[in-house]
Protein backbone atom coordinates (compact mmCIF):
# COMPACT_ATOMS: atom_id res chain seq x y z
CA UNK A 1 0.00 0.00 0.00
CA UNK A 2 1.01 3.34 -0.59
CA UNK A 3 0.98 6.49 1.56
CA UNK A 4 -2.55 7.51 1.76
CA UNK A 5 -3.76 11.00 3.34
CA UNK A 6 -4.13 11.37 7.26
CA UNK A 7 -7.70 12.00 7.74
CA UNK A 8 -7.64 8.07 5.91
CA UNK A 9 -5.67 6.98 9.17
CA UNK A 10 -7.46 3.97 11.20
CA UNK A 11 -8.20 5.14 14.76
CA UNK A 12 -5.89 2.52 16.36
CA UNK A 13 -2.52 1.66 16.04
CA UNK A 14 0.11 0.77 15.02
CA UNK A 15 0.87 2.40 11.80
CA UNK A 16 3.67 4.33 10.03
CA UNK A 17 2.83 8.35 9.28
CA UNK A 18 5.25 10.97 7.55
CA UNK A 19 5.09 14.42 7.76
CA UNK A 20 4.36 16.59 10.80
CA UNK A 21 5.97 17.86 14.00
CA UNK A 22 7.93 15.09 16.18
CA UNK A 23 8.17 16.26 19.82
CA UNK A 24 8.97 14.60 22.91
CA UNK A 25 9.71 15.10 27.12
CA UNK A 26 13.23 15.76 26.51
CA UNK A 27 13.39 17.73 23.11
CA UNK A 28 11.53 20.47 21.27
CA UNK A 29 9.15 20.53 18.67
CA UNK A 30 11.17 19.44 15.22
CA UNK A 31 10.11 18.43 11.79
CA UNK A 32 9.65 14.67 11.17
CA UNK A 33 12.04 13.55 8.27
CA UNK A 34 11.86 10.31 8.67
CA UNK A 35 8.23 7.77 8.82
CA UNK A 36 7.35 6.88 12.44
CA UNK A 37 5.68 4.00 14.10
CA UNK A 38 2.69 5.28 15.77
CA UNK A 39 -0.57 4.98 17.87
CA UNK A 40 -3.38 7.67 17.69
CA UNK A 41 -4.01 9.23 20.85
CA UNK A 42 -6.50 12.29 20.66
CA UNK A 43 -5.14 15.41 18.17
CA UNK A 44 -1.80 13.56 18.90
CA UNK A 45 -0.07 10.37 17.19
CA UNK A 46 2.14 8.84 20.44
CA UNK A 47 5.36 7.17 19.26
CA UNK A 48 5.82 3.63 20.10
CA UNK A 49 8.77 1.88 20.98
CA UNK A 50 10.59 4.92 23.17
CA UNK A 51 10.94 3.56 27.01
CA UNK A 52 12.72 6.43 28.18
CA UNK A 53 10.35 9.28 27.44
CA UNK A 54 7.19 9.86 26.10
CA UNK A 55 7.10 11.47 22.18
CA UNK A 56 4.64 12.16 20.10
CA UNK A 57 3.59 13.78 16.61
CA UNK A 58 1.42 16.18 15.82
CA UNK A 59 -0.33 17.15 12.50
CA UNK A 60 1.19 14.31 10.26
CA UNK A 61 0.69 14.32 6.45
CA UNK A 62 0.45 10.83 5.75
CA UNK A 63 -0.12 7.26 7.03
CA UNK A 64 0.59 3.49 5.65
CA UNK A 65 0.54 0.14 7.28
CA UNK A 66 3.35 -1.75 8.34
CA UNK A 67 4.90 -3.58 6.62
CA UNK A 68 4.55 -7.53 7.18
CA UNK A 69 7.15 -8.95 9.35
CA UNK A 70 9.88 -11.45 7.55
CA UNK A 71 9.14 -14.84 7.54
CA UNK A 72 12.34 -16.33 9.45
Amino acid sequence: MDWQPIDTAPEEGPFLVWGGTWQGEVNGPEPLGVPCVVAPCGARYDVMGTDAYAAWVLNPTHWMPLPKAPDA
